[in-house]
């Protein structure tokens, strides 16, 4: 029972879950510098990997603006998300700091019809309760 709810969990997600929706911060503009980083890159390549001169400033320069835009996005997003989270933490004003956490990580809710073949919210948490008590009562850890 356990290994078919998490199975349906995770292939929810597999299933729901944009693979770059975990990069919050990406906007257009990191495309753009991908996309010239890459081309100097090639450039780069097809010149014969020169050590010096303009083809290699280029392709570094263009590297670096790159990987530093994502560096200081990333930073950024981090630290306006741990510092809303900690005023409202601080201020003690806990529906706020869950209001920024769903905010914040929750983009949108993967509802799941059924599990098991049950579509009962407490069917479900009965039958997950269930399996918890099963695999606690056992002695070896295979459930």
């Amino acid at each position: 029972m356990l290994l078919k709810i998490k199975y349906s969990i995770i292939n929810s997600y597999e299933t729901k879950v944009p693979k770059n929706a975990m990069k919050h911060y990406w906007s257009i503009t990191f495309d753009e510098l991908k996309g010239n980083s890459l081309s100097r890159y090639r450039t780069w390549v097809a010149a014969g990997k020169p050590k010096q001169g303009t083809i290699f400033n280029d392709m570094k320069d263009a590297k670096y603006k790159y990987k530093m835009a994502v560096r200081d996005a990333v930073r950024s997003y981090e630290s306006r998300f741990s510092d809303d989270l900690f005023d409202h933490q601080l201020s003690k004003d806990m529906q706020g700091f869950w209001k920024v956490w769903a905010h914040k990580t929750c983009k949108s809710v993967i509802s799941v019809d059924s599990i098991d073949g049950k579509t009962d919210d407490l069917e479900i948490a009965n039958a997950f309760r269930d399996s918890l008590n099963v695999c606690s009562n056992r002695k070896d850890s295979r459930c």
